[in-house]
């Protein structure tokens, strides 16, 4: 069975932002987020388990 994901992702100042939503009503969100200093990568935020990931990454010069 294949579940269809939508996504849909947004840009506001520094930050990318994509939520999706299967067909079961699951949502998750990823977002980056940049600065001088480097970048955070949420890499998952599921609303129903409430579980977040994230990956911090500095900038080398």
């Amino acid at each position: 069975m294949l579940l269809e994901e939508q996504s849909t992702s947004t840009l506001a100042d520094n930050k990318i932002v994509t939520s999706s939503e299967v067909p079961n009503g699951s949502r998750t969100t990823r977002s980056y987020e940049f600065s001088e200093s480097g970048c955070v990568l949420q890499t998952l935020s599921h609303d129903e388990s409430g579980q977040v990931a994230r990956r911090y990454f500095t900038r080398v010069e």
